[in-house]
């Protein structure tokens, strides 16, 4: 069965029934303090962030201890920088309670020791995430950290392209994706942990996102899936509940030409989340972009 880690941006009007249609498809809630608001994207990141955690102080405040334990988790910025002590602040002062806390851009045991011991909040789990070659070089190391907490780790992609260098980004159409994956797969079995696969960038049409559940029936440990909306938690609902997923991934990813004009033109207040013609466009992708422009 395969979990539905469904990341929203904010609380809006509706949150409740919202929460409720997500519950019943099995997915947790997370809220995201890292990409969410992006310094390559946005200015004054600092006090958006700030703001951000009010809200999500704000929106979790109505929710029992019980519930926020089950039904939400949360990823918070990398222990190297400023913003991760703000997390902790936040986590320890006004979140008694979270089901998975992500821990981004882990690149040593050192890193996600650190997460555990200053974090207070009672947690369920804290939920590593590898997107560097560096996290990757240590990836022995860092599954070796002894916690009963840390059951699982996450790979990010886009941050992983852009680290590697790689351009264009390679996504789930692509055989080297799965390269990467049965390796971070051989290596949890060896330490008899999950994995969580990278987010799917095609909002729509379903059949990629469809291709994608469909291979991660390939290994056996990848035992969650990032979710950017609805229709993709329904999705995974629908497989675990024994739906045929497709083979083929159909339309290929395409490339977003018009990336740079669209991070100028784009409405942040409204939503955090760049989308076009159903692709959703990571900062990660738009960084590397503006880096090819400017050689």
């Amino acid at each position: 069965m395969l979990v539905p880690y469904h990341f929203t941006d904010r609380f809006r009007e509706g949150f409740f029934q919202y929460k409720q249609i997500i519950s019943k498809l099995d997915g947790i809630i997370c809220f995201d303090l890292e990409d969410i608001i992006h310094p390559h994207l946005i200015s004054n990141t600092d006090a958006r962030k700030d703001l951000h955690r009010r809200h999500i102080i704000k929106g979790l405040s109505r929710f029992k201890s019980t519930e926020l334990k089950r039904d939400f988790g949360i990823r918070i910025n990398p222990t190297y920088s400023p913003a991760f002590y703000k997390d902790v602040n936040f986590l320890n002062k006004n979140i008694p309670a979270i089901n998975c806390i992500f821990l981004p851009k882990t690149e040593s045991p050192e890193a996600l020791q650190k997460a555990i011991e200053l974090i207070q909040t009672d947690f369920v789990e804290i939920i590593p995430i590898i997107e560097s070659q560096r996290g990757m070089d240590n990836l022995v190391d860092i599954l070796s950290v002894e916690d009963s907490r840390f059951r699982k780790i996450a790979f990010g992609h886009c941050d992983f392209n852009l680290d590697t260098n790689i351009f264009p980004f390679i996504h789930q159409d692509n055989s080297q994706y799965w390269e990467w994956i049965n390796y971070l797969h051989i290596k949890c079995i060896q330490h008899e942990k999950d994995l969580i696969n990278s987010p799917v960038l095609v909002i729509h049409p379903d059949n990629y996102f469809k291709a994608n559940l469909q291979k991660t029936k390939q290994f056996s440990r990848i035992k969650g899936q990032i979710s950017l909306c609805k229709r993709q938690t329904e999705m995974i609902h629908s497989i675990n509940t024994g739906l045929q997923a497709l083979n083929n991934f159909h339309p290929p990813f395409p490339e977003i030409e018009n990336a740079l004009k669209l991070k100028k033109t784009h409405n942040f207040e409204d939503n955090m989340m760049i989308v076009e013609n159903g692709i959703v466009i990571s900062p990660q992708y738009i960084l590397a972009l503006e880096n090819q422009n400017n050689r």
